[in-house]
Formats: C-alpha cells, structure tokens, sequence
C-alpha cells in the first residue's frame, strides 16, 4: 500500500497510487463471513485472513478473530520478515488505523508505507493528520511534511537506524532518525546503513549526483545502478557522461564503458564486480580488471564473506559458469546460479542434451522438472535445496541433498514470485540440516 486517506484519494503531492476504491466489497446481507484475501510470511509460519460479511470486515491468523472495520486494506498488511508478527491498516467511520499485535494506533486521515525492521523488533509507517503526512517509528510521531515519498521509509538493515524522504513545497527533505537534512530539489532513490550514514541519488537541474554521508560525489549527467555495503564503508555507482558510463567505487573512477550494470560488493566490501557491456557483447569487471568477453553475461555473484565470485557467460558454444581461474561448460542453458555466503561452493541448475541437472560442487544431481527460483544454498554451501517435478507421478518433491524429503502442494509453489519462495526453502533446509545433526549428534 501507498498513501490510503479517508476518501481514498493520493497524496496531492502524486507520489503513489490510490488504493482504497479498490478495497471497498460488498456483500449481500446476512452471507455467511467470505475470505476476501489471504497471504502468508516470508517463512510460512503465520498465515492471514481478511474475512467480510455484510458491512463488516477483520482479520484472522491461526483462528484469532481481530477487531471488525468496514474496511481492512489487503495491500496494507505486511509481515515481519522474522519473529512472525504482522501490521496492517484498517478503516472505521471513514478514520483510518494501523494495527501491531492487535494494538490500534491511530486514528488518522491516511496510512501508508508500514514496514519492519528486518529483526521484527521495530516497526513504522507514514500517517497523515490536519497537519500534513508524518513518519511514525516505534509509536513516535515525527514531524510534518506535504508528503512522504514513496518506497524511502525504511530501517538500517541491523534496525538501529530509520530513514526517509519527507517533501514540503518545492524541497525534498532527507530525515535519518528523526533530523531532518537541508532542502534539496529531489531525491530519487535512498538507502540507509548500519552506521546511519545515508547514501542517496539528488537531482539538481538537469545533472544527478551520487550523497553518501557528508561526501558529495561531482555531478554527472545521470546514475544508474548503484550500492552500498551494510556496514557504512564503500560504495559504488554507475555515472553517465557524454552517453557513456563510468563505475566509481568508494570516489574513484574504475572503468568507461557503453554502460555499466549490475555493481555488486563481496568479501566485506573488500571486492567489487559489475557487467560492462560493449558492442554486441559484454564482460564482467572484478576489481577493475575486465574478464573474457562474451556475447551475454549475467549479473556477478559474489560470496559475502569470500574473494570467491561467478557468473554466467554465453558464447557460440553455449553457457559457461565463470569463478576465479575456471570456466565450467559448455551447458545447453545455466539458471539459478548460486554462491555461497563462505564462498568455495558453486552450485546451479544445468540443461544437457534435454536432461536437467543440478550441479553442487563438483557433483552432477540428475533432476526432472525443478522449479524456478526454488534452488536455495546454506550459507556453508554444504546443503542445499529445491523443489523438483515428477512427471510420471504427476508430483511437486522437495529435494534436499539429493534425497526427497516431502511432496509439496502446489498451492505452495505456484502463484509465489521466486523471491518469495526463498525464506521458505531457506528454512526447510536449515530444519533439516539441523534434525540430520542432532540425529548424527545421538547417534
């Protein structure tokens, strides 16, 4: 959800969609209660409801009943991404709420943007009153502004700090925890890290250029693709002069290509990598030296915590995993490409004369029909996981380590973007990598 106020109507300033309208059902009255939407967390713990009958609607999780509103926004519920919590916004005599744990905070004009820190233990969501739209952090009201811009209300990624653009007039503000920065033309994209230092994208005129704490970078005709590392340390963008592309990395100039793509950092923020493209081809960049050039190239992978990096390259003969000092191929097609966290293990889905493998290693796993973006690593790269299909026995498996641990319901496959299906399987693997523990443990 973006900005909902009583009428349903967007911020004046235009900086999202409306999406009240959309959320106004009608029932006959007197028909029993109707699930009218219903979703699930990240890690299929907590699973909700929003339940209608007659005039009235309310939510439900694991048969707890909620309060009952005349509207409860589906695009205004978000789960915690861990400690299975949940938020979500409600409308009662034209007053809009947001409830945490069945507490009502509230009630005001409008609600949007409600988000959790990633550890669940804080929680905010921008609030409209008779005095312009405000952050609301931890139930702290912060100061007012004509509007709150969309997508920037957000924490540090350990939750120590929260950050977002408020606008007022022809300035764009950027508030890190609560002290509001000085006015600038605007602010097109924002991030904040661990430290509180803020890295953000500023228009000026016609030229961009790149805010990372108090460095100012100089100004370019435009920005691309851009990082930073959590810890406050480096950054890296994609600046654009005279159609060309520049990648700076912590200030420094590194490469000038057709255009610069896909910046990653690994190791701590001691690597950097990204896809220079040229011609009718492209390579991709580790540390300023550019590998072999191919004719297509996916985005780097790099361990977090490991100098190790791969990608996938396509040539004449067909499609290669790339890592340092080695090219593994060629493949009819390569997908899912993974890395792990400690780096050492490589593992992707692999299509060889019509069969389908999994590569984990240097181990080749023959699999049947595996589901895109089911393929998940532990961060040891030791175990992994994925979702396959049974043709004959018309079956969802999921595999883990090579062996079937369970069938799956479609249901719980289909319908789910791959970004979602990857906390999930995530958990399903560090379960059992644990129970096979314990069970070695006793035995």
């Amino acid at each position: 959800m973006r900005y909902v106020s009583r009428d349903g109507l967007a911020s004046s300033r235009g900086v999202a969609r409306p999406v009240a309208a959309s959320l106004l059902w009608t029932f006959a009255a007197g028909c029993a209660p109707q699930v009218i939407w219903s979703g699930r967390d990240p890690q299929r713990q907590l699973t909700a409801e929003v339940v209608a009958s007659g005039d009235q609607q309310w939510l439900r999780t694991a048969g707890h009943e909620g309060s009952h509103f005349d509207v409860v926004a589906p695009a205004g519920i978000v789960f915690s991404p861990k400690r299975s919590k949940l938020a979500y916004a409600a409308m009662h005599n034209g007053q809009w709420w947001m409830i945490l744990s069945e507490k009502k905070l509230g009630p005001w004009k409008g609600v949007a943007e409600p988000c959790f820190s990633r550890d669940g233990t804080r929680f905010a969501f921008a609030a409209q009153t008779e005095t312009g739209w405000h952050a609301v952090v931890d139930g702290k009201l912060g100061e007012p502004f004509e509007a709150i811009q969309a997508r920037t209300l957000q924490f540090s990624e350990d939750g120590a700090h929260v950050a977002y653009v408020g606008s007022t007039g022809s300035c764009a503000f950027i508030v890190v925890d609560g002290e509001v920065g000085p006015c600038r033309e605007r602010v097109r994209s924002l991030r904040v890290t661990n430290p509180g230092r803020v890295a953000a994208v500023v228009r000026v005129g016609s030229q961009e250029f790149f805010l990372f704490g108090s460095n100012k970078g100089a100004p370019t005709e435009g920005i691309g693709d851009w990082t930073v590392t959590d810890d406050g340390h480096h950054f890296a963008y994609a600046a654009r002069t005279r159609e060309r592309w520049i990648a700076i990395v912590d200030g420094k100039p590194s490469a000038d290509c057709e255009r610069v793509q896909h910046l990653r950092f690994g190791n701590a923020g001691r690597r950097s990598a990204w896809v220079c493209s040229e011609g009718s081809g492209a390579s991709v960049v580790v540390d300023g030296i550019a590998g072999s050039h191919f004719a297509v190239v996916s985005a780097p992978q790099l361990a977090s915590r490991a100098p190790d990096y791969a990608y996938v390259a396509q040539d004449e003969r067909g499609a290669w995993v790339v890592s340092e000092g080695s090219m593994r191929g060629p493949f009819a097609q390569v997908s899912q490409l993974l890395l792990a966290d400690r780096g050492g293990v490589v593992a992707f889905i692999a299509r060889v004369a019509g069969t389908t493998w999994l590569v984990h290693g240097t181990r080749e796993i023959r699999l049947s029909a595996v589901v895109d973006g089911s393929l998940v690593l532990s961060d040891d790269g030791k175990h992994w996981a994925v979702i396959d299909g049974d043709s004959v026995e018309r079956a969802l498996w999921l595999v883990i380590d090579g062996k079937r641990a369970r069938r799956v319901a479609p249901e719980e496959v289909f319908g789910e973007s791959a970004g979602q299906l990857t906390p999930w399987l995530e958990r399903e693997l560090r379960e059992a990598s644990s129970a096979e523990a314990t069970a070695t443990d006793g035995s």
